[in-house]
């Protein structure tokens, strides 16, 4: 972060100023106590469980310039550079906003029902080919989160990338507000979240929040083959720059070598000249992924020679079909951040096309808030499972018994078929039974904790 002004702070949040001197400078922000140093500007957040504003002396003592309070100061505070604000959150998000006006920089926002994260994470590494770049660490995807990030740049940092997730109505719209993306990219609406929205529909209007802050000059960058590209086509304020498989797009596969575990090789028109990628990841969805990496990348007038640089360098983001090859001789799919209908589909649906000398294992778990379409999902999953060649199935979790029924009833081997109470269950069970050659997928909703499976596994 660069050095900000006391004044700037007070500008950016509309707040009331109680401390002695407003020129001080600002070395950092933090909203946490535990960490905040000498110089920075201390934020308390508040939460069901916790409030910052009982660890305002902490942060003073350890030596911050300043803090924001969303309560009545102290007469012991007021002259240690306090601001009233009316809610400690907004704020924050209002100086992360007024900070990234102050840089002149391309902003590229990624969010989506399935693999934004993936997508955010190839984007960046080709923009690397050409520009510095600050990008979403971790799950800082969020209302803290992004501001977060947006104040990790300075001023050698020639592009932001962020990745915009959501709970609810509005959200995306509030994190759009903060950072006004220069390019907005949208990989799809699928059914994650439908138990909180209600419908498909519901969640691409959400999804669609993005556009509302696209700099009219700027680009959308929507997927062709999706259901809803063309609602957010005529939503788009900006330029559309479709990505696609199957329908005519400007950013578009037109023939792709599967290199098993070692990913693709990809032909990809763009617009009227064709170029060869190599991309190092798994899987179809990984493909419109890097499609729509391309799509970015070709708004900000890179090469095909960047481009290809970029891609070939790709590594998988963690627990994201991570390849393990293990000294056993089996491969572990580690696939266990997350979990909807259509990833869990997509992820089985490279099982099924991996080249494999043993058995092709499935370990899965429960997919959630989806709502009342729940049992049904995780039924129809079964029976993708036994449609995509499984040859033994292991889950996990209340749902998980549905995924298990559905693929008996889809005539997998009831013997093959393994429902067991926790974590520790599967690994006992699997430990006795993998063998050399064996490639096993590990996958569901993140509150199961697949990843303790698959690294016993490993």
């Amino acid at each position: 972060m660069e050095l900000i002004q006391m004044n700037e702070v007070l500008s950016w949040t509309g707040g009331t100023w109680t401390g002695m001197e407003k020129s001080a400078g600002l070395t950092g922000i933090s909203t946490d106590s535990r960490t905040v140093a000498p110089g920075e500007l201390f934020i308390p957040l508040s939460g069901e469980n916790f409030d910052g504003h009982n660890y305002i002396d902490t942060a003073i003592n350890k030596g911050a310039t300043g803090f924001l309070s969303s309560k009545p100061i102290t007469n012991g505070h007021r002259d240690k550079g306090g601001i009233i604000v009316g809610d400690t959150l907004s704020a924050y998000q209002e100086i992360a906003r007024g900070y990234l006006k102050k840089f002149r920089i391309p902003v590229i926002a990624v969010t989506g029902s399935n693999g934004k994260t993936t997508t955010k994470d190839l984007v960046t590494r080709i923009l690397s080919e050409k520009f510095k770049i600050v990008k979403t660490e971790k799950n800082y995807n969020n209302e803290v989160g992004v501001p977060k990030t947006v104040l990790s740049i300075d001023s050698s940092t020639e592009a932001l990338v962020v990745e915009l997730a959501m709970r609810g109505m509005g959200q995306i719209r509030e994190l759009s507000r903060i950072v006004e993306p220069d390019i907005a990219v949208i990989t799809n609406v699928g059914e994650s979240h439908i138990e909180l929205l209600g419908s498909r529909d519901a969640i691409a209007s959400t999804k669609g929040e993005i556009l509302e802050y696209l700099n009219p000059n700027g680009f959308a960058i929507l997927n062709a083959d999706d259901d809803y590209y063309q609602y957010m086509s005529e939503k788009s304020p900006a330029q559309v720059i479709s990505f696609g498989i199957r329908n005519k797009a400007d950013i578009m596969l037109i023939k792709k070598e599967d290199r098993g575990l070692d990913g693709y090789n990809l032909i990809v028109a763009i617009e009227s000249s064709i170029h060869s990628f190599n991309l190092p990841l798994m899987g179809e969805h990984n493909i419109y992924n890097a499609l729509a990496g391309i799509a970015v990348a070709t708004c900000l007038r890179m090469s095909g020679k960047e481009i290809f640089n970029g891609l070939e360098s790709v590594k998988p983001t963690e627990k994201r079909m991570e390849i393990n090859k293990t000294p056993g001789g089996w491969v572990v799919l580690n696939d266990s951040y997350n979990a909807s209908p259509q990833s869990m589909g997509k992820a089985l649906e490279v099982l099924r096309d991996l080249p494999c000398s043993g058995r092709k294992i499935a370990v899965l778990a429960d997919m959630l808030e989806l709502g009342d379409i729940a049992p049904a999902a995780h039924n129809e999953i079964g029976r993708k499972a036994v449609e995509c060649g499984v040859n033994m199935l292991f889950t996990k979790g209340e749902l998980g018994s549905c995924i298990a029924q559905g693929a008996k009833t889809a005539e997998l081997n009831g013997e093959l078929v393994h429902h067991l109470a926790d974590s520790g269950a599967i690994i006992e069970k699997l430990r006795g039974m993998v063998e050399p050659g064996d490639i096993i997928l590990v996958k569901g909703s993140r509150r199961m904790k697949m990843e303790e499976i698959a690294e016993a596994l490993i």
